[in-house]
């Protein structure tokens, strides 16, 4: 038992971990860097990023291009001075590893070495999981350890952080309940009188329509001070003269007769305003929306601690919305739909931030008496504000960031792009050097995102209108949290929808918090988890009448409330989709399989096993007739209900007869790639060995492989057996059986060559919907054995290469094997 504990807790378990190795060729400044580079028991996990063209990975004789990109906007954040985009080009990649040497190369053919475990790092891995696991094992007690054997592999992390050697994941961010509560801090007076300072340089169009909002949508007594710096476009300062001469008492403009630059202008605005009342920092490409000016004031008010206060926007760093760092464009119009969502949230879940944003950012009397200008040092533009954030900071004041206003702000139009990213660059490595915890301090701050249930909110309401600005309705996936072959199908669904510009939505059901909400999207992602149906619901309201695809739930403590969740959320205009990646609607057994482990088909509606019960949240039994009726509610409801083979659509249809031409069979689409393994010269082998991929856990056959692996030793001329993939080691397996550890089809013309496949097995005992696992053995051209039995005997059955085995004895395998690779007559 110690040893099955042994082999099932190193698995995944961290041999050497290596970080912040920099990416260069010698003598070359790193325009990258590998965030951390782990080993595990097989495989390499690797992840960071680099800015400066293809990188080969090589890997013993194997490589690879690292093709693989995603947005940093941590990068984006922490090194200004080196980003143009929002973002860098990072990697986030696990390849197979079996040992020596790894190394990157770059562009010009130059190489880098990684470093790999070292001999004595094997070797105290090796003690530290042996010492640890018998010590788990006395602790314990037998009954434990065979619980905890029993696990299968997404349940082994707390297993791994008492035996010490887990890397434990980010903390869920869970979101707040009071999140849609308002009203919390003080009404501000209706007479709080404010400045608004607006630098002005070009973009007359934006200029008029910032001053037409202010002007329309500002709920206190205002002064605005607008400064002219200068602008090339001559139509701007003669409107801007009108617009004030047509307000007498309500705007000054004070015209440069040179151009300052931002900062020259705002301090001389800062000069002219009066010292005794709150200042309003607003760009000219900034835009507000009605009441904006109570709410982003309501936190200086209300705390005389608080020096300013920024509000979420799609352009403003660490206050963006969807993806925090990140700015996005957003068609006309959604910017006051979402700040219609922003006025629902809470304005008293808010967290100190490291920086307030200059675009548009409340500053206190006290702050500016502190410090009344901003540093010239910064030339034209760009880290004053963060300059000035940091000083204030350390006179002992807050900076904030407020969920319940959002302000759109189309940034860089009034100075430019390209000059922002040469003063970008610049004032950033000044920053760096005056403060250089700040660096830190924004990283943490990502990391730990306190606005995120606002910045959540508002991804959604952003999601729904991004799809209603395509014509087209956006897609909210129902899924679970525990991988499998439901959770590649839907990587690969919501990647599709992001490549055609659409965001996607996902509710993953089955995790350590009943819901994590995820917004995908600009290729990066948002996540957070809700406790709560009714919290759920409220989130989730500004995406009714969209596209609602169930695909999996399977995990979820109360799965007879689904449905009515489902179509709850689709609402009574929404589109609704229904897959079929296993069979939980049919009954709270997903495999269909009864109390005892056993498949004995669709099981009976007034069946009393225990297996094919629910409970609900009060605890009460649900009954298969119940639960089967409330499930066929939403699927009779369904505009599709989508199952991937034949055999699952005769299943469906066994259960509910009356569905129509809803029910569509549509296959997975499968890109495998060339795995045929063709006249390779293993395949003479005399002993033979017989391959298994995947994860082989009950429903998979481990029980059957467990059985039949001890008794073809017994046998003459009985076959090795590799695993490759998983393996639940609660069921035990001779020592000559070996199971390889999670693998990527790229890893397979590896992984057969080394271990000499001549033959798979599809071991699995109960009907798969849908099995990718059978199509990639089919491709390598080797004979593949199976049951008749759902959609993998009925794909293997086709196969030229496919071969169906009579029952499940030992000796029924063996003959298969030897006939079908020419060991016998």
């Amino acid at each position: 038992m110690a040893r099955r504990l042994y082999q099932k807790v190193r698995r995944g378990t961290s041999i050497a971990d290596f970080t912040g190795i920099p990416l260069a060729a010698p003598g070359v400044e790193p325009v990258g860097y590998i965030d951390r580079l782990s080993y595990r028991e097989g495989r390499v996990h690797l992840s960071g990023w680099y800015g400066g063209g293809d990188l080969v990975m090589e890997i013993g004789s194997e490589r690879r291009k690292l093709l693989r990109t995603l947005k940093r906007p941590d990068v984006a954040q922490s090194r200004p001075d080196i980003v143009t985009d929002g973002g860098r080009p990072g990697f986030d990649l696990d390849l197979l590893w079996l040992s020596g040497p790894v190394s990157l190369y770059f562009p010009d053919g130059t190489r880098l070495a990684l470093p790999v475990p070292s001999p004595a790092q094997w070797r105290l891995w090796q003690l530290r999981v042996i010492g640890k696991t018998l010590k788990i094992s006395a602790v314990d007690g037998p009954g434990v350890v065979l619980k905890k054997l029993r696990r299968q592999p997404i349940d082994l992390a707390p297993l791994r952080r008492k035996l010490g050697l887990a890397i434990e994941p980010p903390a869920l961010f869970v979101v707040d309940k009071g999140l849609f509560d308002t009203g919390t801090l003080p009404p501000v007076a209706a007479d709080t009188a404010i400045t608004i300072v607006l630098p002005v340089y070009n973009a007359f169009d934006l200029v008029s329509e910032a001053v037409r909002r202010v002007e329309a949508h500002t709920d206190l007594p205002w002064h605005l001070i607008a400064v002219e710096d200068c602008s090339t476009d001559e139509r701007v300062r003669p409107w801007l003269r009108a617009w004030a001469a047509a307000r007498p008492g309500r705007v000054t403009v004070l015209e440069n007769d040179r151009n300052l630059g931002f900062i020259g202008s705002v301090n001389k605005a800062f000069d002219a305003a009066p010292k005794d009342r709150p200042l309003i920092l607003l760009n000219s490409d900034a835009l507000v929306p009605e009441g904006w000016a109570s709410r982003i004031l309501a936190p200086i008010l209300a705390d005389p601690n608080v020096a300013s206060v920024t509000p979420m926007s799609n352009d403003a760093t660490i206050f963006s919305v969807p993806i925090i760092g990140l700015s996005s464009a957003i068609p006309e119009g959604l910017a006051d739909r979402l700040d219609e969502t922003a006025r629902t949230l809470s304005d008293a879940l808010t967290a100190p931030a490291p920086t307030g944003v200059g675009f548009c950012m409340a500053m206190s009397a006290r702050s500016l008496a502190v410090l009344g200008q901003f540093d010239p040092v910064f030339g034209k533009g760009y880290g004053e504000e963060v300059d000035w954030c940091q000083k204030v900071r350390a006179a002992g004041m807050r900076h904030l960031g407020i969920g319940n206003l959002f302000v759109e702000h189309r940034g860089g139009q009034s100075f430019g792009s390209d000059t922002k990213i040469a003063l970008m660059r610049a004032n950033g490595r000044l920053i760096s050097t005056r403060f250089p915890a700040f660096d830190q301090d924004v990283q943490d701050y990502i990391a730990s995102d306190p606005l995120r249930g606002h910045r959540l909110a508002l991804a959604l309401a952003w999601a729904a209108g991004m799809a209603a600005g395509q014509s087209t309705r956006a897609p909210v996936y129902v899924g679970h949290s525990m991988g499998g072959g439901a959770d590649s199908w839907l990587r690969r669904a919501i990647l599709a929808d992001v490549e055609l510009g659409l965001p996607a939505v996902v509710i993953r059901l089955g995790g350590p918090v009943r819901y994590r909400v995820e917004v995908h999207g600009q290729g990066s992602m948002i996540s957070a988890a809700v406790e709560d149906t009714a919290l759920l619901r409220r989130l989730m309201a500004p995406l009714s009448g969209h596209r609602l695809i169930y695909s999996c739930g399977v995990g979820d403590p109360h799965g007879i409330q689904i449905p009515g969740l489902v179509r709850d959320l689709a609402g009574a205009d929404g589109r609704i989709e229904v897959l079929f990646h296993d069979y939980w609607p049919v009954s709270p057994s997903h495999a269909l399989v009864n109390a005892e482990g056993d498949y004995l088909g669709v099981p009976p509606q007034d069946t009393t096993d225990v297996a094919h019960q629910g409970l609900d949240a009060d605890g009460r039994v649900v009954a298969l007739r119940e639960w089967q009726a409330e499930w066929g509610r939403l699927v009779m409801k369904a505009d599709e209900v989508r199952v991937f083979s034949p055999s699952s659509a005769r299943i469906i249809r066994e259960v509910w007869p009356d569905l129509g031409d809803n029910l569509v069979i549509r296959p997975h689409e499968i890109s495998i790639g060339d795995l045929a393994v063709g006249d390779a010269d293993w395949l003479k082998d005399a002993s033979g060995t017989i391959g298994v991929l995947g994860a082989i856990g009950a429903h998979k056959g481990a029980g059957y492989l467990s059985r039949v692996a001890a008794e073809l030793q017994t046998l003459p001329r009985a076959p090795r057996i590799v695993v490759i993939g998983e393996f639940d080691l609660s069921f035990p397996l001779p020592e000559n059986v070996v199971v390889t550890g999670r693998y990527s089809v790229e890893d397979l013309p590896t992984l057969i060559r080394l271990h000499r496949v001549q033959a798979w097995l599809m071991p699995s005992v109960v009907p798969e919907t849908f099995s990718f696992a059978t199509h990639e053995m089919l491709a390598t051209g080797l004979p593949v054995m199976s049951f008749a039995l759902g959609a993998q005997g009925d794909t293997i059955a086709a196969a030229p290469n496919g071969h169906i085995l009579a029952d499940r004895e030992a000796r029924t395998l063996l003959d298969l094997f030897n006939n079908v690779t020419g060991k016998t007559g």
